[in-house]
């Protein structure tokens, strides 16, 4: 009976708090601030940390942040009742938006909360009561940039792994950063003379992540079939 209600408290609790929108943005010299909403649906109250980074990498799918002084927000800790919801009101400190985009992680953090599986009275002398220590990030994304901002990417670099499977360097020279869509951005290739424009299941499995301004990520390709990669000469990005 014990695990079941353990079960049932965690399954309910995965899903306290949600952070909307997951993308927002500030381009208008007019007004340089936005708000993101956390909302507790739940029927308990919960304990919300909120804090904000400055993106600076994300090569080889691992992101790399730092403070960011340029960034105020509040509140930055609170307690969200049941039902209820609260604005994060950000602002953007500098007096002019920036020329080349800058990239912000914004994190609602549900904080520690220790699970008991039993009561003090039913532990055995010598023994540890156990607990569970857990803690859930929802993270949103804030860009900070010119409205005519824009990315320029190539790919630099590609190698072949074997069995199917091709490393890609992807640099953006631009000045707003770059996300692979399979529905608007194109690979084509050349191989033996011939173009080929990889299809869904060539890039099936690609884990792209945003490539920001005047940065380079590395993705793996992992089941190209409709070209061989070894015989591949050149690609690009359209």
């Amino acid at each position: 009976m014990k695990i079941i209600l353990l079960t049932i408290f965690l399954f309910n609790y995965i899903y306290a708090i949600t952070l909307t929108p997951l993308y927002n943005t500030i381009d208008s010299k007019r007004e340089l601030k936005t708000i993101f909403t956390v909302e507790n649906p739940t029927n308990s109250p919960v304990a919300v940390k909120v804090s904000i980074k400055k993106l600076v990498d994300t090569d080889n799918n691992n992101e790399q942040t730092v403070d960011a002084p340029n960034i105020n927000y509040y509140p930055a800790q609170f307690v969200l009742d049941a039902k209820s919801s609260k604005n994060i009101r950000i602002t953007y400190l500098n007096k002019s938006l920036p020329k080349i985009e800058e990239v912000y992680r914004v994190l609602a953090t549900e904080l520690d909360i220790n699970v008991k599986d039993r009561e003090p009275e039913e532990i055995p002398k010598g023994i540890k009561k156990a607990e569970i220590t857990m803690r859930f990030s929802y993270g949103g994304l804030l860009f900070v940039k010119d409205k005519n901002a824009k990315p320029d990417v190539k790919i630099d670099n590609f190698r072949d792994l074997g069995n199917g499977k091709l490393e890609i360097t992807i640099t953006n020279r631009g000045t707003e950063s770059f996300l692979f869509n399979q529905t608007i951005n194109k690979i084509k290739a050349i191989a033996n003379g011939k173009e080929y424009i990889l299809n869904e299941d060539d890039i099936k499995g690609a884990e792209f992540r945003r490539v920001l301004p005047n940065k380079s990520n590395r993705f793996v390709l992992e089941n190209i079939k409709s070209v061989s990669p070894s015989a591949i000469t050149s690609l690009k990005i359209e």
